[in-house]
């Protein structure tokens, strides 16, 4: 049996697979293959984008970052994730769930006030365009319990593209420091 070790870039993390050569293998455990083919929506090379430019992009559209440092089987999973949460969050308690405080000269007061909607803006610019469809005169504000748990997912979808954000503005800035 052939011992093949691979390592992670970093060194910290060692990981050994025991392999069968086609001379030891058994008739119930077949030859493994040499090389692990990726998916294709895996990516095999890294971005040289910017961190700041990655952490914009996964404001103005959920999963954008990842697109951008070429994660894209993760970049569409948090996508569509976060997308369809703050949509079913929409549909379930209707659009008034995205509700922006009324003035925002005193930020503090604004804050207090609509707290949910600091979460709820995090989901990128469709909250913001939902606020404005919401302040038609044809939606009205419900006062049942679907209501609070659209605006709770909402806002959770809005923390959660925070989460992602985060994850691959810091793998776009580890890729940078890792050339210089």
């Amino acid at each position: 049996m052939r011992k093949l070790t691979y390592s992670v870039a970093d060194q910290r993390l060692r990981i050994t697979i025991h392999a069968f050569t086609r001379y030891e293998s058994h008739r119930h455990f077949p030859a493994l293959p040499r090389a692990a083919t990726l998916s294709a929506l895996m990516s095999n090379g890294r971005s040289k984008m910017p961190a700041s430019i990655v952490a914009l992009a996964g404001w103005l559209l959920p999963g954008a970052g990842y697109l951008l440092i070429r994660e894209r089987s993760r970049g569409l999973t948090a996508g569509i994730t976060i997308i369809a949460l703050f949509v079913l969050g929409c549909f379930i308690g209707g659009m008034r769930v995205i509700d922006p405080a009324d003035s925002y000269a005193n930020l503090y007061r604004a804050v207090m006030q609509k707290p949910w909607f600091v979460a709820q803006v995090l989901a990128g610019p469709i909250a913001l365009v939902s606020a404005l469809i919401a302040k038609g005169p044809s939606f009205v504000v419900s006062h049942a319990r679907v209501y609070e748990i659209g605006t709770l997912y909402t806002a959770v979808a809005g923390m959660l593209n925070l989460l992602v954000i985060i994850d691959c503005t810091h793998r776009a800035w580890r890729e940078g420091s890792s050339r210089l």
